[in-house]
């Protein structure tokens, strides 16, 4: 069979970006009722419960195909993840009498698989109305209910209200209005189920209960018709109970007892899948999430997780309450996320293939992680190091498998990251084996951080909050303040640099201590966007030490001296505010101790600690400043006072 994966490398095929199509579908969080139709023998029906987590298909066409049209079909109907889509991407294009498009396919999904979420459903529609879109083509609801028919049993997620679904037949037997937003605090259990082979077993347990489903039936009618969302909560809650006795949630019964505790109006499963979490019918508040997050957290501790490797088991960080609004989110290296996904993509691209050498230059962070995703997928790497790294990484990293190899010596911060620059280069010219990260300029390093911000919009539910940060390469502050943005959260971002850095102009004043140079820059950075930042504080040595020591010393927080340099400003900041202020530990505290943890009795107390409020350049001057950028796009000082 030919390489068709070829067509997804040689990009001078494309036709312009404006060709790119898109196909969207929504998932659901399980079903507000499961159980045996009234209306057809041996049918089960469905009310799926809408989210706002979708299911996208893009598609880039080609100008001309290398190989058969039947080898290029064959290739993506054996796709094993995404079979039962492009099997539907052939139905429709039978039904239409149209060739089937050429060009790169790709799927990004909210939803998880095999959790209940609706997730082969949403993959299906979505490439249906993905190529409808391409050729101009009409797609009517009868039309989608036909091609479902001939794949697998489906939820009704291509609705737009709530809908009593036969979910075999694929028929609607009642449509409801839209009623009130309804709230959900979930969890997953670890089991994932195959919701192909639940059928039989389902219909049997209907049958043995079938005057307590003929009873909740016709109160799912009654109380969808009247809209009565509190109603409709309490019969999620029989639903699940009696989904107890054929396909049983392990955490059912302590999930149940705590209803009334967490004042929850009812509960809902995913009745052949994964996820159980409770019904609100007002939004809760803050500490009733947090609550029901410390119980999900504590009940899933009666399972071992298991992960594939020990980047994607420590790349998540624990996001702790310090005091009134102020958390952190608490990495052991905050740069496995951007790794992970970059690598990721680039193996999924045939961009780079097992056995490649990946190289970029590192102060340290990037460093550990980008060895981590290499050994992960059998990859080589080649560090070009900081004198910032010091032994104990460096054995680390050696001993994963990487190359580290040490800049050439250099009196300051703006020479060390030349001369790094300057090696990578000469090795480019050496070698054609070797792919650079770019971890600077390169924006793929934006994608990994969309998972961070999910967890942060599921953990505090807000309309707003404020982020601190370092700004580094961008990619980290950045990313997490856009998808935020995104998804409707107005984010204030703070954006931490050190005294000597270029990128917010601060390169005229040198800091003697300085030894944070991973959250600075003496070189132009392309993945910094001006744009997306609020205030910009430059910040000592000395008051970063004393913010990281006094995050030891008060909270048993123990982490590096960028971390010290957020916990510093998000002190000072996050009394002002009545939203969430979140700020970034990125990773531990253990190649700081000689510098930062053995004089701890030399520095302030980060709680008494003011910084200068500047207008420009020349105002600037150690050991903080702070100027309110208010996401100018420019690389200039903007003349607004920060309390203007």
């Amino acid at each position: 069979m030919d390489d068709f994966s070829s067509i997804l490398r040689n990009t001078s095929q494309f036709n312009p970006i404006n060709s790119v199509q898109v196909g969207i579908c929504r998932g659901a969080l399980g079903e507000l009722f499961q159980g045996p139709s009234e209306h057809t023998s041996g049918e089960i029906v469905i009310i799926s419960s809408l989210i706002p987590q979708y299911s996208r298909v893009y598609f880039t066409p080609v100008k001309k195909l290398q190989g058969s049209i039947k080898e290029y079909k064959k290739y993506f109907l054996n796709d094993p993840e995404h079979n039962k889509a492009f099997r539907a991407l052939d139905i429709f294009c039978r039904y239409k009498q149209l060739n089937w498009p050429i060009g790169k396919w790709e799927f990004n999904s909210d939803l998880e698989v095999a959790r209940g979420m609706a997730s082969s459903t949403a993959d299906i529609v979505a490439i249906i109305r993905c190529v409808a879109n391409y050729y101009k083509e009409s797609l009517s609801l009868k039309q989608l209910l036909q091609i479902l028919f001939e794949i697998e049993r489906s939820d009704s997620v291509f609705l737009e209200t709530p809908t009593l679904f036969c979910s075999s037949h694929h028929r609607i037997i009642k449509q409801f209005k839209k009623f009130p937003p309804i709230y959900a605090l979930f969890m997953h259990e670890n089991e994932t189920i195959n919701t192909d082979d639940t059928k039989l077993i389902l219909l049997e347990h209907y049958q043995k209960n079938k005057s307590h489903y003929s009873r909740l039936y016709q109160d799912v009618i009654e109380q969808f018709t009247c809209q009565n969302t509190k109603a409709i909560c309490q019969l999620s809650t029989r639903s699940s109970e009696l989904s107890q006795k054929v396909i049983p949630k392990l955490s059912f019964h302590q999930v149940h007892q705590k209803m009334g505790e967490f004042q929850a109006d009812g509960i809902i499963t995913a009745h052949t899948g994964s996820a159980i979490g409770y019904l609100y019918c007002q939004r809760p508040d803050i500490k009733t999430i947090e609550s029901v997050s410390l119980f999900f957290k504590k009940f899933n501790g009666d399972w071992i997780m298991i992960f594939p490797h020990i980047a994607d088991a420590i790349k998540t960080p624990h996001i702790i309450h310090l005091k009134n609004n102020l958390y952190v989110a608490r990495f052991e290296s905050m740069k496995i996320y951007s790794t992970l996904a970059a690598v990721e993509m680039l193996l999924n691209k045939n961009l780079i293939k097992p056995n490649d050498t990946l190289l970029d230059s590192s102060s340290g962070i990037y460093a550990y992680a980008l060895a981590l995703a290499c050994q992960k997928y059998q990859l080589k790497c080649h560090i070009i190091a900081s004198k910032t790294v010091d032994k104990t990484l460096k054995t680390q990293l050696e001993i994963m498998g990487a190359t580290v190899e040490p800049a050439a010596s250099a009196p300051n911060l703006k020479m060390d990251q030349e001369n790094r620059v300057k090696r990578i280069q000469e090795i480019l010219k050496q070698r054609d084996d070797i792919h650079w990260m770019q971890q600077y300029h390169d924006e793929i390093h934006y994608l990994g951080y969309q998972e961070f911000s999910n967890l942060i919009i599921n953990n505090f539910d807000s309309p707003q909050m404020t982020i601190v940060g370092g700004v580094g390469s961008g990619c980290s502050t950045g990313a997490i303040t856009t998808f935020l943005r995104e998804a409707g959260v107005a984010t204030e971002l703070h954006g931490i640099q050190p005294f000597g850095s270029m990128t917010f102009n601060s390169q005229h004043i040198e800091d003697p201590g300085i030894i944070i140079a991973g959250i600075g820059s003496a070189i132009p950075f392309k993945n910094v966007r001006y744009e997306l930042y609020d205030h910009i504080h430059w910040i000592s040595f000395d008051y970063s030490s004393a913010g990281a020591n006094h995050l030891l010393k008060k909270y048993g927080i123990f982490a590096g001296l960028s971390s010290g340099s957020c916990y510093t400003v998000a002190n000072w900041c996050h009394s002002d505010f009545k939203h969430p202020c979140l700020f970034i530990a990125a990773d531990m505290g253990h190649r700081y101790i000689e510098p930062v943890f053995q004089n701890q009795s030399n520095y302030p107390d980060p709680e008494t600690l003011q910084p200068l409020i500047v207008n420009s350049p020349e105002q600037m001057q150690l050991p903080w400043s702070c100027i309110k950028w208010a996401r100018n796009s420019q690389l200039t000082m903007p003349r607004k006072s920060v309390n203007s």
